[in-house]
């Protein structure tokens, strides 16, 4: 038996085949894993509601670009949970979703709905780790609803054995006035396929998509962030870190929409890619569409390897190479590690980039 998606990711305005960015195809022989069977870890704050069932949106809020995830995940799903933040609500303490994939459970399939209604606050953590198994198959797909004036931190993080497949996709959409501030870590899994669409559809709506990314050994990742600017005076941001090493291999689809109607509306992407090697590959695909006068737009990508002068600088104190290259890099993930105020998944993150660049 296997798993396979055909031309995933694609790239929205498609560019010269040849340069290999358009899209991505993946097969994945799940021969000898198992369905996900038991619950995910919960961590819920007490006015926050969660349900255990597959509930499905409007189809007007799934883009296009998830359709073939959409397909997939709500056939097989193995997990499913929907969040509801009820109006007004303020937790004080954040929503912690733990998968933690072993022998016994290395095959998960999970849908999440996270609905945050009008003049809720919320901050919810998503995790995929696999340390007891040797390899698994990952798909998840996680909506979010942001209200009239609502507030949401997603945060995911992916810890995936090396020999494993990780396809993930995200979509969100915000009302008037809410916001939505998304970050993805995508550390581990050797095979990676992760997509993300933030729709502001209200008006003076905001959305923020960071990620950060660590590529090693024979590591391949597609990536596509997307954010569409569909309302008056709405506003979005994109910025992605990355470090590559060894012969991994990233591609980066990062893309700002402005639809008309999008007046006013503003939008930056960024991408700063470090490689630590000359067999790593970095293929960046910045794109910015306008179908909207007023509006402003801008981008850009920075790709290199570490600076020699602070390199120089922190080995002669006393630091080896791969030491110093790992300060380097935690300091370029900073301003996106400063977003995850739990201080435990914040210090897990940067454990994990720590032993992936010491051990590379």
């Amino acid at each position: 038996m296997g798993i396979s998606f055909k031309n995933i990711n694609q790239l929205q305005v498609p560019t010269w085949n040849k340069l290999k960015v358009n899209g991505v195809s993946l097969d994945f022989a799940e021969n000898g894993l198992n369905g996900y069977s038991k619950e995910a870890a919960l961590t819920l704050p007490s006015e926050v509601e969660a349900n255990r069932f597959f509930a499905e949106p409007a189809r007007d809020n799934i883009p296009d670009s998830i359709i073939q995830n959409y397909d997939f995940v709500s056939n097989n799903y193995n997990s499913a949970i929907v969040l509801t933040i009820p109006e007004g609500v303020l937790p004080d303490t954040p929503v912690i979703i733990d998968y933690s994939l072993d022998k016994s459970n290395s095959l998960l399939v999970d849908y999440i709905y996270i609905k945050a209604e009008k003049d809720s606050r919320a901050t919810v953590i998503i995790k995929y780790n696999g340390d007891k198994c040797e390899n698994s198959f990952h798909a998840g797909l996680t909506f979010l609803e942001t209200g009239e004036n609502a507030k949401v931190k997603l945060i995911k993080v992916q810890m995936l054995p090396e020999n494993s497949l990780h396809v993930d996709a995200v979509a969100a959409w915000s009302e008037d006035r809410a916001a939505a501030d998304i970050v993805l870590n995508e550390l581990g899994s050797g095979r990676t396929a992760a997509l993300c669409n933030i729709l502001l559809k209200g008006r003076q709506s905001r959305g923020n998509l960071g990620g950060i990314y660590i590529g090693k050994g024979q590591k391949e990742m597609d990536l596509s962030y997307r954010i569409e600017f569909a309302a008056k005076e709405t506003e979005g941001e994109i910025s992605v870190r990355g470090a590559l090493a060894d012969s991994a291999k990233k591609t980066m689809k990062s893309i700002l929409d402005f639809v008309a109607g999008a007046s006013g509306s503003k939008g930056s992407e960024e991408e700063t890619v470090l490689t630590l090697s000359d067999k790593a590959v970095n293929l960046s695909a910045p794109l910015l569409l306008c179908g909207e006068d007023d509006v402003e737009g801008r981008h850009a990508t920075s790709t290199g390897r570490p600076d020699p002068g602070k390199l120089h600088y922190l080995m002669c104190r006393g630091f080896a190479r791969n030491e110093a290259e790992r300060l380097l890099i935690e300091a370029s993930f900073a301003p996106l590690l400063s977003k995850i105020e739990t201080q435990e998944v914040r210090q897990e993150i940067t454990e994990y980039i720590g032993a992936s660049i010491n051990g590379q």
